[in-house]
């Protein structure tokens, strides 16, 4: 939510901390950090406070953690990347984008508005109701189209539909188109043999999956023309000549094996998570639409409710209750207009005006679900 809007300005004059009770659904937006990644970013703090770039014992000890991060992160990913860290995943796309030998970036009409002003020629693909990329379309664009380089997510942030990667990979194999996903939401919400495979580079967000904020991570094929100048820098793993935050980067490569280690149980809970939901919010009827598919069970639900008056108003009550969603990325920064990406669904804009997302982790629980039905009820009941 990136907008001064009344939402805002109305939790700002109140004081808000997550308590025993409180109910989350905007783990899209940021995840809690758990208590063995705390640890490891504790003790990375005391001792690795140095310049990894400093040819001096202090300096080599940070140099080495890094090393050893990007040795975790090659056994827990495939075709031996080159990894770049940052912190943040918007950057590192930008900077990616920038350095990367290519004409011109495709993106999917609904993709982050980030993508769309990265500074090069932008072509924009349109999408199905479903919310998945338009094959047809997209094989017209890329059959006219030379040097250009794909940038999509395989889950898509608001509302979790999950795209056809292998269909999407073998076009652009076909037309010598390369690929970049953005696996923000994917990285914890899709089995990575099902989509790392398929991209020459993605990047992912460190406050996404369980760590603490100021680390993201970009990881490029070895075969892809991509060289960033770094300004004389000895650091292999930086797009800039800057120090990197190796304490945020060791959190991150701790949540990330920490997440692939039990991955398979984790997308279960989410699967059954998103279900759940569906299944007890149902009981509202009429007075709310499930705008994601009811196959995509990636623990993001986007909804809407059409017969509120307003958005706003609503997002304050359900605060008052201890129940913190929210609409869209911080990219779509005006709360009070219809969601973009539902209106590109073909979702009237009236309708696209109403939307809600649900983004859940295995943090929550299915009663989590029976406190959100009973507010929404009284909220109908207030008029709201």
């Amino acid at each position: 939510m990136g907008c001064d809007c009344r939402v805002r300005r109305g939790l700002l004059s109140k004081t808000y901390t997550l308590q025993k009770g409180d109910v989350y659904f905007d783990h899209a937006a940021a995840s809690q950090v758990t208590p063995e990644v705390i640890g490891v970013y504790e003790r990375a703090l005391r001792s690795l406070w140095a310049n990894p770039s400093s040819q001096h014992g202090a300096g080599v000890l940070v140099y080495k953690a890094l090393d050893d991060v990007c040795t975790t992160l090659s056994r827990l990913f495939s075709r031996g990347r080159r990894w770049y860290f940052g912190e943040s995943s918007s950057r590192l796309m930008h900077l990616f984008m920038q350095y990367c030998s290519v004409d011109s970036l495709i993106v999917p009409v609904t993709g982050h508005r980030s993508f769309q002003q990265a500074g090069q020629k932008v072509h924009t693909v349109g999408v199905l109701p479903t919310g998945e990329i338009d094959l047809v379309l997209l094989e017209e664009l890329l059959s006219r189209t030379t040097s250009a380089l794909l940038l999509y997510a395989p889950v898509h942030h608001e509302t979790g539909v999950v795209q056809p990667v292998r269909k999407i990979y073998a076009l652009a194999q076909k037309y010598d188109c390369l690929i970049c996903l953005d696996a923000v939401q994917t990285v914890t919400r899709l089995g990575h043999h099902e989509w790392e495979p398929y991209g020459h580079a993605f990047f992912c967000s460190s406050y996404k999956v369980g760590a603490p904020p100021g680390a993201a991570l970009l990881g490029v094929d070895p075969t892809l023309a991509f060289s960033p100048p770094l300004h004389d820098a000895s650091l292999e793993w930086s797009l800039f000549s800057g120090s990197v935050n190796a304490p945020a980067v060791c959190a991150f490569a701790k949540a990330l094996s920490l997440h692939m280690s039990q991955e398979e149980r984790v997308l279960q809970e989410l699967g059954t998570l998103t279900r759940e939901a569906r299944s007890i919010l149902s009981d509202l009827g009429p007075c709310m639409v499930f705008e994601t598919p009811k196959k995509c069970i990636t623990g993001i639900l986007c909804i809407t409710l059409p017969d509120i008056d307003d958005v706003e108003d609503l997002l304050l009550f359900l605060s008052s209750r201890r129940i913190y969603l929210s609409r869209f990325s911080a990219c779509d920064w005006d709360l009070s207009k219809p969601s973009r990406v539902l209106t590109a669904m073909g979702v009237p804009p009236e309708r696209a005006k109403k939307s809600l997302r649900l983004s859940l982790s295995r943090n929550n629980q299915r009663s989590d679900f029976f406190i959100l039905k009973k507010a929404l009820r009284e909220a109908f009941s207030q008029g709201l």
